[in-house]
């Protein structure tokens, strides 16, 4: 009977498996799933400045990716982390746009 049961639950995972719903991107060009840029620019800002200052301004990225996903699942998020981690955060006074 042991043996019968083993059997029967082996088959059921079989059959009631699914294939995951993991979103894949890269980019366009290349197939690359990972992509760096890095900002190694230091500035001294004084203190009198006034709120909404624009104190650096780096060219402008632009990069085509491809995502799918293997099964229609419904929406999915891309995602691009400004703060690296390990590298600290940006300030609560700081913003990017």
């Amino acid at each position: 009977m042991n043996a019968f049961i083993r059997y029967m639950l082996v088959a059921m995972l079989l059959v009631l498996s699914q294939k995951s719903f993991a979103l894949m991107c890269w980019k366009s060009d290349n197939k690359q799933t990972e992509d760096y840029v890095y900002i190694d620019t230091s500035i001294a800002v004084p203190s009198v400045l006034p709120k909404d200052t624009v104190l650096w301004r780096s060219p402008n990225y632009s990069i085509s990716i491809t995502c799918f996903q293997d099964r229609d699942w419904g929406p999915e998020q891309v995602y691009f982390y400004l703060s690296p981690t390990g590298q600290g955060a940006l300030g609560s006074d700081l913003e990017v746009g």
